[in-house]
């Protein structure tokens, strides 16, 4: 029907190819990132320091999930498009 090819998404936009593409990148980096922290923090022989690093990397967790809950949206709203994903969601 061509009111759903006019219809805005949920949250009133649609997403691109390259958005889901930098979202996806934003995901490994914020992954990668975590690892980092945590491996910072078992190297550390100071408490607070290892206080500090796994802060940091429970945040970073943290933002990945939200980030991998944008492209997996931004995923399935460009398939929708499509009308079939020929491969499953995995990160």
């Amino acid at each position: 029907a061509d009111w759903a090819a006019d219809a805005p998404t949920s949250d009133g936009r649609d997403f691109s190819l390259l958005e889901t593409l930098d979202l996806l990148q934003l995901v490994w980096l914020m992954q990668k990132s975590s690892q980092f922290y945590q491996q910072a923090a078992a190297n550390t022989p100071y408490p607070s320091q290892q206080l500090f690093f796994n802060s940091l990397s429970q945040w970073k967790l943290l933002l990945r999930k939200r980030l991998e809950g944008a492209a997996r949206h931004a995923h399935s709203k460009i398939w929708s498009e499509i009308g079939f994903s020929p491969f499953p969601w995995e990160l």
